[in-house]
């Protein structure tokens, strides 16, 4: 399970905030240890995994100005953290 933020008027912290509540919810709900999140500007994406007893946040600068390299990046780095391997 997943909970995906836009972080409003570019307030990334809000946005943090949002989401470990999204993933606290989900964890519960679904009985699990790690519920994953992704809190997102555009510019910036954070990718968080909420464990039982920590949260892990790694933040990217995705952004370079050509579209289509900026969609596969950050497309990239998307499929990367649902499959695990983004660390």
């Amino acid at each position: 399970m997943v909970s995906i933020v836009e972080a409003k008027k570019d307030d990334m912290e809000q946005g943090i905030a949002e989401n470990l509540l999204g993933c606290e919810a989900v964890a519960d709900v679904e009985k699990i240890d790690c519920a994953l999140g992704i809190v997102t500007n555009y510019k910036e994406w954070m990718f968080l995994r909420n464990y039982s007893d920590k949260i892990c946040i790694d933040n990217e600068q995705a952004i370079s100005g050509n579209k289509k390299d900026d969609i596969k990046s950050v497309a990239g780095k998307i499929c990367a953290f649902l499959s695990g391997i983004y660390q």
